[in-house]
């Protein structure tokens, strides 16, 4: 078993989401098998005046082996308000530990 911490840092957004980021990590061993676990996350809106309410949190990870063995692990990042829409102005990071075996 191998084990490796990264995070996603998702840049400022708006009109959209989720948005999904893939992160490319090379254990030094190959491994047959990989899982992606949320170890933290950040998210926040930008803001004129800081009224904002959590709509929906959207926060997820999903892994797989490339054929050169490299383990891709894609975070899907999203935050709204309540207005149900993505107008406003938001950014994140996603934490996670990629186990190998």
């Amino acid at each position: 078993m191998q084990a490796a911490e990264t995070g996603i840092d998702f840049q400022v957004t708006q009109g959209s989401g989720p948005v999904q980021l893939t992160s490319l990590l090379q254990f030094p061993v190959p491994v047959s098998t990989a899982v992606a676990v949320l170890t933290g996350f950040r998210a926040g809106f930008v803001s004129e005046n800081g009224d904002h309410h959590l709509g929906e949190l959207d926060v997820g990870l999903q892994t797989s082996i490339r054929d050169d063995g490299v383990v891709a692990t894609t975070a899907t990042f999203g935050l709204r308000d309540r207005s149900g829409d993505w107008d406003d102005l938001y950014y994140g990071r996603v934490d996670f530990t990629v186990i190998g075996f």
